[in-house]
């Protein structure tokens, strides 16, 4: 556990100045997707918000690609809305195998809240095809 915290600290220690290598706007941007991705291991993953952190830091990833460049822009809107969008589809298609042994371990994100149908697929999968379709 000691390893764990110091790489920890270390990496947390280096990833505010290297975030600033890519400017201001897109540190800052990069950042909140860091700050964002942290609060999914540090609690939300437990919560019906697990689906948060995968969207806002999926959604921050074009903008802050697009501040870093030369000259810095800010990303549309629809491109944002998509990586929004891919990360919900991630953390579904990432928490789908481990249903069953997330619950044995008090994990109770959206996916395992929605559950699995009588048939073993996923319910969120059936819920998003229908909304989608």
């Amino acid at each position: 556990m000691q390893t764990v915290r110091t790489a920890f600290i270390v990496v947390t220690l280096a990833v505010i100045p290297l975030s600033f290598v890519l400017g201001v706007a897109a540190g800052v941007a990069h950042l909140v997707l860091v700050a964002s991705g942290l609060s999914y291991n540090l609690g939300l993953k437990k919560t019906a918000l697990s689906w948060l952190p995968y969207v806002v830091s999926f959604g921050l990833l074009p903008l802050v690609v697009t501040l870093a460049s030369t000259p810095p822009q800010r990303a549309a809107w629809w491109v944002m809305g998509a990586g929004a969008l891919l990360g919900l589809a991630a953390h579904f298609a990432n928490v789908l195998p481990d249903l069953d042994d997330d619950r044995a371990t008090g994990v109770r994100g959206l996916p395992h809240r929605l559950g699995r149908t009588p048939r073993g697929s996923p319910r969120s999968v059936r819920f998003w095809w229908r909304l989608l379709s």
